[in-house]
């Protein structure tokens, strides 16, 4: 029996929901809007962030994008895909 009466009020609910609007959207995208949300982030960075922060921010979400953690996290999924089909 499900938690609540509707699907898409949970945590899996809510992930599906969004990629059914956004398939392209990674996990680690998800994942670091969620938190964005939840920790209210927005309210800490207008009252806290100076402009070096904004800039050291920026730098450190475009290493953690050239990173291709998705891709290789999908790569070791087809990886272990194929490894099925060969011992089948």
């Amino acid at each position: 029996m499900p938690p609540t009466n509707d699907v898409n009020e949970g945590a899996l609910g809510a992930l599906q929901s969004y990629l059914h609007r956004k398939p392209n959207t990674t996990m680690h995208q998800y994942n670091a809007l969620a938190m964005f949300k939840f920790n209210n982030t927005a309210a800490f960075v207008q009252h806290v962030f100076v402009a070096e922060d904004h800039v050291f921010v920026t730098q450190e979400a475009c290493k953690r994008d050239g990173g291709h953690l998705e891709r290789d996290c999908k790569d070791a999924i087809v990886a272990y895909r194929q490894n099925q089909v060969v011992e089948k």
